[in-house]
């Protein structure tokens, strides 16, 4: 089942719930698409996230990172609790992080080599 929550200007945010239990939060104030505990990760970590480094990695500016990020937390604070053991938590997060980066990079050369073959026909 998938329940709305219109957010005024913050957008709009989707919950996913199996079993009564939300799984999957989509928000399109931040444009990113998060677990309950992805959201509650970054909850926790924000303040130490490397924003200039994944925006230059990403290619966009530093505030639409810290942006997209803060609101995907301050937009979804009634799902997000106690999550236990810190350090546990931030290394998890930069897991993920490496993950959007490497998705990021898998997509560039996508296009790099769509564009080169378009180029050979």
């Amino acid at each position: 089942m998938i329940r709305e929550i219109d957010r005024g200007e913050g957008g709009r945010t989707w919950y996913e719930t199996v079993h009564g239990t939300s799984v999957r939060v989509t928000d399109s104030g931040s444009s990113l698409i998060l677990t309950l505990q992805q959201l509650r990760i970054l909850k926790l970590v924000l303040s130490h996230l490397k924003i200039r480094e994944i925006a230059r990695s990403l290619g966009i500016k530093p505030r639409s990172v810290q942006t997209s990020l803060y609101l995907a937390i301050e937009g979804n604070k009634e799902l997000l609790g106690d999550i236990g053991e810190q350090r546990a938590f931030y290394l998890a997060v930069q897991a993920q992080i490496r993950g959007w980066l490497e998705d990021e990079f898998i997509y560039l050369m996508e296009e790099h080599l769509r564009a080169a073959k378009g180029k050979s026909n």
